[in-house]
């Protein structure tokens, strides 16, 4: 799974500055995740080489208590759908998809929310759980590599739970 690293990146909201980094770096696909409209703060030609998908649901995942990794085989599902409504539910759940088809294909991306700190970890932690099946110990390691500030919570372990419910189902 740490292969992932070369290919994916997470942070907070990019400034114009950080735009033209991750261009220099090669990442030209962007998970937005910050409910911020990029096409409403930047240019066109700010924008023109990357490709960029958005998904709006609020931060419930960093206001979570933080769960020992022993802890985290208990944790609810239903601890994220009490939190977050149906259309919330389904923008998480198509955002993890997103992110998956970026890593099936190891699509250069950077997955960001508005401070980096709760729904993109959320939606990563999702995806490489789905997708890789490591060890929790390790997605946080991972993560905490992206970002030292991004935090996994209670809410986000079962919202990840909750997707793999889900895409279990349709598959």
């Amino acid at each position: 799974m740490y292969r992932v690293i070369q290919f994916l990146s997470q942070g907070e909201f990019p400034s114009p500055n950080k735009l033209t980094e991750l261009k220099k770096q090669g990442i030209l696909h962007l998970l937005n995740l910050s409910g911020i409209d990029l096409f409403k703060l930047y240019t066109a030609e700010q924008l023109a080489d990357f490709t960029i998908v958005q998904f709006t649901f609020k931060d419930v995942f960093s206001t979570g208590a933080v769960v020992k990794p022993e802890q985290i085989q208990s944790i609810d599902a239903d601890v994220y759908c009490q939190q977050s409504s149906e259309a919330e539910k389904l923008a998480f759940f198509n955002a993890v998809q997103q992110l998956i088809d970026w890593l099936k294909h190891q699509t250069s991306s950077y997955v960001f929310c508005q401070q980096g700190i709760g729904r993109s970890p959320a939606v990563i932690c999702s995806a490489l759980a789905y997708f890789y099946h490591p060890p929790s110990e390790q997605i946080l390691k991972t993560i905490k590599f992206f970002n030292q500030q991004a935090v996994l919570t209670t809410i986000s372990y079962a919202a990840a739970k909750w997707f793999e419910t889900q895409a279990n189902q349709i598959r």
